[in-house]
């Protein structure tokens, strides 16, 4: 009886357990399962960065027909900010519909300040200095 027990002991450790069908060493038992919580808000980011900066690119070329130069750095970072209020408009949300008419009249103030929300008040002169600005997708 000891003899068995010592033979019993002495014999290696079946992989996957006692049926061999349990899991295996360096083997996850969910492969496909949840993914991580960094990388969903990596991936999640990178495309929010995408859509704002697909919007931006639209307001700029906006107001470089408008006025014919392009933004400020002011401006720029104005056009930015509704650029990213325009995308978070457009995405479904769980805000009800007073939090998305102020969000939505918050964008066209802000619309406004930068100065795409009404027709400019006086025209951009033109200097000898000044370099036309090539529209974004346009090619030199």
């Amino acid at each position: 009886m000891e003899q068995q027990a010592h033979q019993l002991l002495d014999q290696p450790r079946k992989l996957g357990g006692a049926t061999g069908k349990g899991f295996m060493p360096g083997q996850s038992g969910n492969p496909l399962g949840r993914g991580s919580p960094k990388v969903r808000a990596a991936r999640e980011a990178a495309e929010l960065a995408e859509r704002v900066g697909a919007e931006a690119r639209l307001l700029v070329n906006d107001f470089a027909t408008r006025y014919g130069r392009p933004p400020s750095a002011s401006e720029a970072a104005r056009i930015g900010a509704c650029a990213l209020l325009a995308v978070r408009l457009r995405e479904p949300s769980g805000l009800d519909a007073e939090h998305t008419v102020r969000m939505a009249n918050g964008l066209e103030r802000a619309l406004r300040r930068a100065g795409l929300g009404q027709a400019p008040a006086r025209e951009a002169a033109a200097t000898d200095t000044d370099v036309p600005w090539p529209m974004v997708g346009e090619r030199k």
